[in-house]
């Protein structure tokens, strides 16, 4: 039992524990805007979702919705660019 935060940061640790690679990512909510890559500011993408690399792709998860099959996302969040995080790449 957690919140949605402690569910995705599980589930990323598992993949990671599991051999994948996995990172948080940031998705546009496209219920709300459209998101536009040139105007790329965080307020546009709010919602987080975890990103696993699985045969050189990524895979997004949403294991915090109740209702969203596995391998796919609410649809404000499907289909829509995402920003993944890289430690290694420095700022």
């Amino acid at each position: 039992m957690g919140t949605g935060l402690d569910i995705d940061l599980l589930f990323s640790a598992l993949a990671t524990a599991a051999g994948f690679e996995a990172r948080f990512a940031m998705i546009s909510d496209r219920g709300q805007v459209f998101f536009n890559p040139r105007m790329a500011q965080a307020y546009f993408m709010r919602a987080y979702e975890v990103a696993v690399q699985v045969n050189d792709q990524w895979r997004f998860f949403d294991r915090q919705s109740t209702y969203v099959p596995f391998g796919m996302l609410r649809w404000q969040e499907e289909g829509t660019p995402a920003l993944i995080s890289d430690l290694k790449i420095p700022f």
